[in-house]
């Protein structure tokens, strides 16, 4: 059914950014909203939503918060039960949850030879990071060191949302 199919997607996005800058911003927000549908009709019927935000506030002359946090969510209508899987939502790695493997979170194929992750139709992420200055370089507005909690889960069609499913992880970062 997912081989070959033909419709028209359509995606749209907003976001605000109120940080400072862009790189190693100190205060401010981002936050971004984008959907994605595939219109009535299509040979497989769905939707995606996604919302991420991040928080930067300076806490002294050299050390700064960051908090950020997404949530997406997905699914079929009409005649699709489920998000196809190749729209699947993935997390796990450096740009969600640090410490995991690569889309390793979630749900994963369940035969003796394989166990590779399927993704989902839900993915709630988090992390905390506590920004200070590479000790040694005079440079700080192109690299610095954090400390870093991350957090996160993949949730498959059909499965409950549960906070006791997250992943976490901790540790030093070099940004």
């Amino acid at each position: 059914r997912h081989g070959h199919n033909q419709g028209v997607v359509v995606k749209a996005s907003l976001s605000r950014d109120t940080r400072d800058r862009v790189f190693f911003p100190e205060k401010g927000q981002l936050t971004s909203v984008s959907s994605e549908i595939a219109v009535p009709g299509s040979d497989v019927e769905y939707y995606k939503l996604t919302i991420n935000t991040q928080w930067q506030a300076k806490l002294s002359k050299s050390l700064v918060i960051g908090l950020n946090g997404g949530f997406g969510l997905g699914g079929g209508y009409g005649e699709t039960i489920s998000l196809p899987f190749y729209r699947n939502f993935y997390a796990g790695g450096a740009s969600s949850v640090r410490g995991y493997k690569t889309r390793s979170l979630g749900p994963r194929t369940k035969t003796h030879s394989l166990d590779d992750p399927l993704g989902g139709s839900r993915r709630l992420l988090g992390n905390a990071n506590l920004y200070f200055p590479v000790p040694g370089l005079k440079d700080g507005d192109s690299t610095r060191l954090s400390v870093f909690v991350d957090s996160g889960q993949i949730y498959g069609h059909g499965e409950p949302l549960s906070f006791s499913e997250l992943r976490i992880s901790a540790g030093l970062a070099f940004n």
